[in-house]
C-alpha cells in the first residue's frame, strides 16, 4: 500500500506542474464564480448577508451550471494514464496492479482537490458580505420560494430542499455527490484511454458526460433517473417529487466505479506501455 501511495504522491508532483492540471482548475473557478456570481449580486441588491456556502450550493445544484463545471475537470484528467518517458521507467519498477491502484488514487485524489478549489472560488466571492453558520440566509429562502432573479441569472428552485436539510449537510451532500460523479466520470475516462487511446478516452468521457445531461433534460425516452449527471445533484432528491433517494444514489456511483476499476485491472494486463510513451511523447 505505501508503494501505491508513494507512487500516487509521484504522480501528483508531476502532473500538478503541467498546464492543463492548471487551466483545467481555472476553468473549473471561472465557470462556477460566473454561475454563482448572479446569486452574490441578488443578495447584495436586497441588502442581506449570505452563508458563504450557498454560493456553491446554489452553482452545483444547476443542471446548467454542473453540464460545463465538469468540463475543467475533465481537462485535469485528460491525460490519464500519464504515461510518458519517465512514468514508463517507473512502472517498470514496480508492476503494473501498483501502477494501476496509483492512478486510481490519483483520480480519488485530484476530484477532492479540484472541488476544493472551486468551493474556495465561491467563498472569496461571498466573503464580502457573508457568515459561516449552520444556518440558511434569507436571501436563498426566498429565491427557494419560487421569486426568480432573473436580473441576476440566479435560480435556486428547490424549497423542499432547503426545508428538509440544514445547510451544512446539504453542503456536504452536494460536495460528496459531486466528488462521486466526478470520481466516476475519470475512471470511466481511464479506462477507455487505456482500452484505447488516451486521447480517444478523453472524448469519450465528454461524450458520455453530455449525454447524461441530454437524459436529464429530454429523458431520451428513458426515466430522468437514468442519468448519473441528474443523481449528481442531491436537491433534486430531497423533498416532493424527489427522483430518488441519496442513499441510492451514492450506492449506484460506488458499484458503478467500483466494476470500471475492476475492469481497469483486467485491462492493464494487456496494455502495451511503450505505445502509450510514444503517444505522451508525441503531444
Amino acid at each position: 500500500m505505501s508503494s501505491v501511495i508513494t507512487l500516487c504522491l509521484y504522480e501528483f508532483r508531476i502532473q500538478i506542474k503541467t498546464k492543463r492540471v492548471w487551466l483545467g482548475y481555472l476553468v473549473g473557478m471561472v465557470l462556477i464564480v460566473n454561475h454563482s456570481i448572479g446569486y452574490v449580486r441578488y443578495a447584495a441588491s436586497l441588502g442581506e448577508p449570505i452563508n458563504v456556502l450557498e454560493p456553491f450550493l446554489v452553482a452545483a445544484n444547476n443542471p446548467n451550471t454542473i453540464l460545463f463545471m465538469i468540463l475543467g475537470w475533465l481537462l485535469v484528467i485528460s491525460g490519464v494514464p500519464f504515461i510518458d518517458d519517465i512514468s514508463y521507467y517507473a512502472v517498470y519498477r514496480t508492476n503494473r496492479k501498483r501502477w494501476n491502484n496509483a492512478v486510481l488514487l490519483y483520480i480519488c485524489m485530484q476530484s477532492v482537490l479540484y472541488y476544493i478549489i472551486l468551493i474556495a472560488a465561491t467563498i472569496c466571492i461571498s466573503l464580502k458580505n457573508g457568515y459561516l453558520a449552520n444556518v440558511w440566509s434569507y436571501s436563498i429562502v426566498k429565491l427557494a420560494s419560487g421569486i426568480m432573479a432573473n436580473e441576476y441569472a440566479a435560480s435556486f428552485p428547490y424549497q423542499s430542499f432547503i426545508k428538509a436539510e440544514s445547510l451544512y449537510m446539504a453542503f456536504f451532500q452536494t460536495f460528496l455527490l459531486s466528488v462521486l460523479y466526478a470520481v466516476w466520470i475519470g475512471v470511466l475516462t481511464y479506462l477507455f484511454s487505456l482500452a484505447l487511446r488516451h486521447r480517444t478516452g478523453a472524448v469519450f468521457g465528454i461524450v458520455v458526460h453530455f449525454l447524461g445531461y441530454e437524459i436529464m433534460k429530454e429523458g431520451f425516452g428513458f426515466k430522468i433517473t437514468y442519468s448519473l449527471l441528474a443523481r449528481s445533484i442531491p436537491a433534486l432528491q430531497v423533498g416532493k417529487g424527489a427522483l430518488t433517494g441519496l442513499g441510492n444514489s451514492c450506492l449506484l456511483f460506488l458499484i458503478f466505479t467500483c466494476i470500471l476499476m475492476i475492469l481497469s485491472h483486467k485491462i492493464i494486463c494487456c496494455i502495451d506501455f511503450m505505445r502509450f510513451s510514444n503517444q505522451e511523447s508525441g503531444d
